[in-house]
Order: C-alpha cells, then sequence, then structure tokens
C-alpha cells in the first residue's frame, strides 16, 4: 500500500508540472464556474402578446385573458402595436381591423422573435379569428401531461450547461492521465520504477487510483462552483462521478497505451473528446438526435446527472444506464489494463 500511495504521490505531481495540463485543468473549472453565475438564473415564462382590435374587443378579450402564461398588452391603435413589437415591449402583435367592412387580421413580429414564438401567436392568431368571424372552435380540449408537470418550473439554461461543463471538466483528464502513461513508457520511467520491488499490479493500481482521486477532486470542485452539491445530491453526484472517473481513466489507459507523443496523444484525446461531449447535446436539443447516440457511454453519465441535479431524480431510476456505463467501463478498463501490460513486458 505504501509504495502505491508513493507512485500516486508522485504521479499527482508530474501531472501538474506540465504547464499545458495545469493551466487548462484549473482554466476550464473556474473559466466555466464564471461562465455559470453570468448566465441569466432564471427563466423567462411569461409570453407577452400586444393586441389591436377595431372592433369585437370585448367578443375575445375575456378568453385570451385565461390563456396561462400570456401577457396581454392592448394597443389603441395600429401603430401603436407595431411600436410595441418593435422595441420589443411584446414578442408578437396581433391587429384586426375591418378594410371595406371585410375583416383583416395582421401577425407583426419583429426580426428577433425565435420561430416557436412565431408558430404560438400564429395559433392564437387563427383561434381568435375563429371566434370573431362567429364561427368559434367547437371542440373541448383536455390537457394530459405525461411525466411531471414542469409548467412554472422550467430549468435556467445555465441549469443545463453546468452538466456540460461538469463533463468538459472530465473529458481534459484523457489528456492528463494519457499523457502520464505515454510519458512514463517513452521515458522508460516505468521501466525504472518495475526494476525497484513494485510489481506491475501495483504499478497499474497507483495509475488507475491517480486518475480516480484527480477526476474525482476536480469534479467535486467544479459541483461547488456550479451549486451542484446539495444534500439530496451530493451521494448520487459523488457516485455517477466515480462511474464517471471509471470511464476516463479506462479510456486514457488506451490512449496513453497507443500514443507515441504528444502530439499523437492530442490527436486522440481530440477525437475522444468529441464523441465523449457529442452526448450533452441532448441537454440543448432534446429529441433531436438519433438512436444510435445511446450507444456512446457518456450518455448515461449524462442523462442521470441532468435528472437527478436538475430534476429531482433519485439513483434507483437510472440504474440501467448505470449498469450500462459501469459494464462498460470493466470491459475498456480490462483493454486498457492488458495492453499496458503488453508494453510493460
Amino acid at each position: 500500500m505504501n509504495r502505491i500511495l508513493s507512485i500516486v504521490k508522485k504521479d499527482v505531481i508530474q501531472i501538474f508540472r506540465n504547464r499545458f495540463i495545469a493551466v487548462i485543468t484549473f482554466l476550464a473549472i473556474f473559466v466555466y464556474a464564471i461562465i455559470f453565475h453570468v448566465m441569466p438564473s432564471k427563466v423567462e415564462e411569461m409570453y407577452s402578446m400586444g393586441f389591436y382590435f377595431e372592433k369585437g374587443r370585448e367578443a375575445v378579450e375575456e378568453q385570451i385573458s385565461e390563456e396561462e402564461g400570456v401577457e396581454v398588452v392592448w394597443a389603441d391603435d395600429e401603430n401603436e402595436l407595431k411600436k410595441l413589437v418593435e422595441d420589443e415591449d411584446v414578442q408578437v402583435g396581433l391587429s384586426f381591423t375591418l378594410l371595406e367592412g371585410k375583416p383583416k387580421i395582421v401577425l407583426y413580429t419583429s426580426t428577433q422573435t425565435p420561430e416557436e414564438i412565431r408558430e404560438a401567436g400564429d395559433v392564437i392568431a387563427r383561434e381568435a379569428a375563429y371566434s370573431l368571424s362567429g364561427y368559434p372552435l367547437n371542440v373541448e380540449f383536455d390537457e394530459v401531461v405525461i411525466g411531471p408537470d414542469l409548467l412554472g418550473e422550467q430549468i435556467p439554461f445555465r441549469n443545463k450547461m453546468r452538466i456540460l461543463f461538469v463533463v468538459m471538466i472530465l473529458s481534459v483528464e484523457f489528456f492528463a492521465l494519457g499523457n502520464l502513461i505515454s510519458e512514463e513508457i517513452r521515458k522508460k520511467t516505468a521501466d525504472a520504477i518495475l526494476v525497484t520491488p513494485v510489481s506491475i499490479p501495483e504499478f497499474m493500481t497507483a495509475k488507475v487510483a491517480t486518475g480516480i482521486f484527480l477526476t474525482l477532486s476536480e469534479g467535486i470542485l467544479a459541483a461547488f462552483l456550479l451549486n451542484i452539491i446539495s444534500f439530496d445530491t451530493v451521494l448520487p453526484f459523488v457516485v455517477l462521478l466515480f462511474l464517471g472517473a471509471l470511464l476516463v481513466v479506462a479510456v486514457s489507459f488506451v490512449l496513453g497505451t497507443i500514443s507515441r507523443s504528444f502530439l499523437g496523444l492530442t490527436a486522440y484525446g481530440t477525437l475522444f473528446m468529441i464523441v465523449f461531449m457529442i452526448p450533452t447535446f441532448t441537454l440543448i436539443f432534446p429529441g433531436g438526435y438519433s438512436f444510435w447516440i445511446k450507444a456512446v457511454p457518456s450518455y448515461h453519465l449524462i442523462i442521470p446527472l441532468d435528472g437527478i441535479i436538475n430534476y429531482g431524480y433519485v439513483l434507483s431510476d437510472y440504474l440501467p444506464e448505470m449498469a450500462y456505463l459501469g459494464s462498460f467501463n470493466i470491459v475498456v478498463l480490462l483493454l486498457g489494463l492488458y495492453v499496458l501490460r503488453r508494453r510493460l513486458t
């Protein structure tokens, strides 16, 4: 045990002697924390819409006022309505006028109005048009929410991004541990260590311990800075972070063994990092991804982290994801240890 701890201590010092690794590690942690705290902490849940009705305002005013999440602003004339939209006091504006006795409905939007807001405004405009024409939709709508109802509890975008930040910090360890292993093989440091009473199993155990220690410590530091740690999330987060650390260590063993130089390590590491990061975009664009992305192991780390930290789920809800990630970790770690042992012997 003393020999393993001595190697771990030596490895940690050696990793941070590399100024590039040291800088990108701590720069990533603190820059991401600053970005997180600068981003908006609240979600704008109200949909503001301006109205001008030349006639028939009373017919739809009560109906529109019953719409949830819609802030209604009435204009005295069409020019005032246009000004409201232009100044972004409202997101869209709906005008109803009579042109030679015929009703005319115009939906005003600005160049900054998102597409989904335009579509929502279009739906409300059509509904108002039916009511004003004397042919209201004779349909009864029942809204049923499948899963947790998040009305009024939308997650700020920065809370989604902090999951991405944690995963990016983990991916930095691909280069740190991979470079350590690659450097020790190239410079024959590993051979020098194995000449001493240190055995190959002790040497490889120390590398695994170094990777897990660094990944856990950096991940927990980032979690505190990103407001992730709480009484309810600390244990699930540490468990998932440990599985993520094993994934990083497993991949780093393979990267460090096959890389012949730091340039080669950077190329391989960047490739693995891109693949590792792809599932994080499911947080930003939910539903807009292919089924194959579930085969990427980091997907089964990101989804539980998001569910537990942002939505209050419990660890037991993600047992299949944890089983997949754990199995993948074991297979790749055994492969990495086998390849490393072959290089050392």
